[in-house]
Parts: structure tokens; sequence; C-alpha cells
């Protein structure tokens, strides 16, 4: 793979813009597609589905109430909830299946596009997911294995443990992948400090953000309303990313670009 080597700083911010938009809430959206493809009108937070599970809401008709597999009551805001076993697996499996999609895909740009800033942030792309989830799953797994993949191996019907072995080795060898394209463990070390500080370091933020988004569509704030299935700041957060990874580009663009003598 063909790959640029940013200073740190910017490596950094766009480790830290790509996380956001296309780590995060790039699994979020592929979940939110299978239910917006279905009809649900799910309204989405930074982390999940809006969902409240310890009490009731404010207006509980504009929510739908369920029950988990592990039998405890909540409730989801969206239209209505899926209808059969298959709709559920697509819609959990759909998260991390969308970032192993976009792995294949930013490898791909990453060796064949034309310019070096593409191929670079394509790769930045699948790092960052190979990373976050590998993360993730090794976390899941010492925690017990619970979300999505307690969910995918119910409604598949097969142990926790082999969809998350499964996840895991899909994820860890796209980060080996990854770590060996870049030339030299200095560069190697330098990409994995950005890594860390662009990804682990939101997580708390995310999680606090996401919480603050289900209690102010719970309080009916019109702010926190929909636009195509996510709750307004997740939506307004997305564009900003994409808008700022945008104008790096550019600018890392013209820098590399040489000025024709006149």
């Amino acid at each position: 793979m063909r790959i640029n080597y940013p200073k740190f700083p910017r490596l950094l911010l766009l480790i830290l813009f790509l996380n956001l938009l296309m780590a995060q809430l790039l699994h979020e959206a592929g979940h939110w597609a299978v239910l917006q493809a279905f009809g649900r009108q799910p309204v989405w937070g930074f982390t999940s589905l809006v969902q409240i599970w310890d009490r009731t809401p404010t207006s509980p008709a504009e929510w739908v109430q369920t029950t988990s597999i592990d039998g405890d009551q909540g409730w989801l805001y969206l239209d209505s909830v899926p209808d059969s076993d298959l709709e559920w697996l697509l819609f959990i499996v759909a998260g991390p299946i969308i970032q192993l999609i976009a792995i294949v895909i930013g490898f791909a740009v990453a060796r064949y596009g034309r310019s070096a800033v593409v191929r670079t942030i394509a790769f930045l792309v699948a790092l960052i997911n190979a990373f976050a989830g590998f993360f993730y799953q090794i976390v899941n797994w010492l925690q017990g294995i619970g979300g999505d993949e307690a969910l995918i191996a119910h409604y598949m019907n097969v142990s926790p443990q082999i969809v998350s072995a499964v996840f895991i080795a899909a994820f860890g060898i796209a980060l080996v992948i990854a770590f060996r394209a870049i030339k030299g463990w200095k560069m190697r070390v330098k990409w994995l400090a950005a890594l860390l500080l662009g990804t682990l370091s939101v997580g708390p933020l995310l999680m606090l953000a996401n919480r603050t988004v289900i209690e102010q569509v719970n309080a009916g704030n019109p702010f926190f309303g929909s636009v195509i299935g996510f709750s307004f700041p997740v939506f307004l957060t997305g564009l900003v990313c994409l808008v700022l990874v945008g104008l790096i580009a550019y600018q890392w663009e013209k820098s590399l670009t040489p000025t024709v003598p006149t």
C-alpha cells in the first residue's frame, strides 16, 4: 500500500475526526440502515439507538416497549421493533460488518488510489476500524461478551465465544496487515501513539454525549429531533467531521503539490 506520512499533529487530527465519522458513526449507521430499510424510523444517538431501560419514558406513546434476551424491560425510540429473528440479526450484525467492509475498501483505495492524500486517508479509515474493532472485541471478551456479539450469537443460535472469536480474528488480521504496511518501527510507534490518543480518549466523551442525547429526546427537546434517523447533534457532528477532514485533506494536497515557477 502506498501511503504518505503526515506530521504528528495532522495525523492526530485526522485520526480523531475519522474515528468519530468513519468508525463510531459508521458502525451506528450500519445498524440504522437496516432499521431504516425496514421502515422502523429509528432515532440514533452517538453510540446507540435512543433507548431507556431504567424507567418509563416521559411520553411512552412515542416509544416502543421491548424485552431483551435476558428478560429486561426497556423502551426504544422508533416506530416499531423488528418482527422476525432474521431482521433482528441483520440489524445487529450490520454494525461490525460495515466496519469490516470499510477496512477492505480502505485497503483497496490505499493500494490503487491515484492521490497520495486519498490513499492515506483511506488507509487511516481501515487502520482505525481495525484498531477500534480489535480493541473492543478483546475488552468485550474479557468482560464476558455482551452487546452486539451476544445478540448475534442468540439469533444465530451459536456460542458467543464463536462470534467474538471470528470478529477478533477478522479485525486482528486487518490490524496486522495495516501495521505491516507502515514503514519502520519508529513510524509504527508514532502511529500507534496517535491511534491511542485519537480513539481511546473520545470513548468516555461519546458515552456521556449519548446519555445527553437520550435524556434530551426523552424531554422532548426539539433540537435533538431526528434528521434522517439521527438525533440532530449526532447528524451535525458527523457533518462537521466530514468538513474538517475535507479541509485537512485539501490543505495537505496543496502542500504536496509542487509549485510551477513562473
